[in-house]
C-alpha cells in the first residue's frame, strides 16, 4: 500500500468553482497531493477524476461496510480499478476490522484509514505514531 504523509483534501465543488473563476491551480507544482472526498454520496463522480488533476480518491465507509456479497466486492474492485486507470490512488475510509483490511488488499486498494489503523490521536502523539510506523 502507498503512503502519503500529507495531502490536500478538497471537495470537488471547490475545484469546479476555482476552474470557473479561472484559477486552475496546479497543486502538484507546490508539492501537494489532491484528494477527492465523498466518493459515494453523489457529490463526487468518476468524471471529476478524469477532468481534474486528482491524486487520491477517498471511498466512503458505506461502500466498505456493504461489501458482504461477492457482487458488492466485485463492484468495489471495479471502482478501485477505474480510479487507478485514471492515474489516482485509492483510500478506503472507516476500516474497523482485519477482514475489511484483507479484502481491500485483495482489491488493490492503496491506503486505508480508520480505527483499525489508529484511533484519532492528539497532535502531540502524532509524531511518535508516524515515527514508529515508518
Amino acid at each position: 500500500m502507498q503512503e502519503f504523509l500529507l495531502y490536500f483534501e478538497v471537495n470537488i465543488i471547490c475545484i469546479v468553482v476555482l476552474a470557473i473563476i479561472g484559477l486552475n491551480i496546479k497543486y502538484s507544482e507546490y508539492g501537494f497531493k489532491v484528494a477527492i472526498d465523498d466518493m459515494r454520496t453523489g457529490i463526487s463522480s468518476l468524471a471529476d477524476i478524469y477532468d481534474n488533476e486528482i491524486d487520491i480518491v477517498k471511498i466512503e465507509r458505506e461502500f466498505i461496510s456493504s461489501c458482504v456479497t461477492d457482487r458488492r466486492r466485485q463492484m468495489l474492485g471495479t471502482i478501485i480499478e477505474l480510479v487507478h486507470n485514471a492515474g489516482a490512488a485509492v483510500i478506503c475510509e472507516s476500516i474497523e476490522t482485519a477482514e475489511q483490511l484483507e479484502m481491500l488488499k485483495s482489491l488493490n486498494c492503496d491506503m486505508t484509514q480508520g480505527f483499525y489503523n489508529s484511533r484519532v490521536l492528539p497532535l502531540p502523539e502524532c509524531e511518535s505514531f508516524f515515527l514508529s510506523n515508518q
